[in-house]
């Protein structure tokens, strides 16, 4: 996970990364990992 870490205005951005032998697999790997996100404001 990846997050930008300063703030100007009001938009964040965090971005998830993997890899794996096909895209539909490191997609998954990346859903999985969005489940699990906490984010606190």
């Amino acid at each position: 996970m990846y997050g930008k870490g300063e703030v100007n205005g009001h938009r964040r951005l965090g971005v998830l990364l993997t890899r794996d032998i096909s895209v539909e697999k490191a997609l998954k790997k990346v859903e999985r990992a969005y489940v699990k996100l906490d984010v606190k404001l």
